[in-house]
């Protein structure tokens, strides 16, 4: 094996998120291997095999400027032009995993929208649609495949929950009901590195998916909440948070 590659492995599997931004902005810049420019990082984290896709998404989802700057690059890197909605979310997140914190899933899938809009800019009157539909579509795959979710949502309830996300207007029913049916019918799973890299990750059983985390952040918060014993009100519980931080964000093509 490469020594560059067994460092690369060995840093991003034990590293915590702070010692991977040193890593990424110190390593391999000084090593000259990586420019020192946030689309050369990007690449870098989007192309090089090996590397531990958990801890890219953490990566990507931290707040500090250099970290922001490279999920930007990252998120710009890729054409979305004429993509499904799910196949541009498949596409996505097909290299990392998203992290379990939620102003970093925040931060991430943000971006996506806005990136998504610009290749697409009819398919939506805003990115605010987006944003609000990808985390729907999200916790729609989690509550399709996730077996402890009992009470499944059906498509009439996704329809519902997703009611005047558009500027107050509906996305078209047909759209809506097409992309149910996609996401039931095929969930959206994150690239795995190889055997070894998925056996070392397997040793933290505390660590979440990505996918997983957003609905079990939810179920931590609400877990002696009588009230929200079903996906329906998990799912509306959620959406009512991101409709309202829809409205907060600015949309910029």
């Amino acid at each position: 094996m490469p020594l560059l590659r067994y460092y690369v492995i060995c840093l991003l599997g034990l590293a915590v998120c702070n010692s991977l931004l040193l890593f990424v902005s110190e390593f391999l810049i000084n090593a000259n291997k990586v420019g020192n420019s946030p689309e050369e990082i990007a690449a870098f984290l989007k192309d090089a095999s090996g590397l531990n896709k958990t801890f890219i998404g953490d990566y990507l989802g931290e707040r500090e400027e250099l970290s922001l700057k490279v999920m930007h690059a990252y998120a710009d890197s890729f054409d979305f032009q004429g993509m499904k909605f799910d196949e541009a979310i498949r596409a996505f997140l097909q290299g990392f995993r998203l992290p379990g914190e939620a102003q970093k899933i925040d931060r991430i899938m943000e971006k996506f929208a806005e990136r998504y809009c610009k290749c697409n800019p009819k398919v939506f009157s805003s990115a605010d649609t987006a944003y609000v539909l990808a985390y729907s579509v999200i916790l729609l795959n989690t509550d399709a495949h996730n077996p402890m979710v009992k009470n499944k949502m059906s498509a009439e309830d996704f329809i519902k929950n997703n009611h005047g996300i558009d500027n107050g207007k509906d996305v078209p029913e047909e759209y809506l009901r097409s992309l149910y049916e996609r996401i039931s019918r095929n969930e959206i799973k994150m690239k795995e590195v190889d055997l070894e890299s998925q056996q070392k990750q397997a040793v933290n059983s505390n660590r979440l998916s990505g996918l997983d985390s957003i609905l079990n952040i939810v179920v931590r918060k609400h877990g002696e909440d009588s009230n929200m014993e079903t996906s329906d009100d998990l799912i509306r519980h959620m959406q009512e948070q991101f409709k309202e931080k829809a409205r907060k964000t600015e949309y910029v093509l």
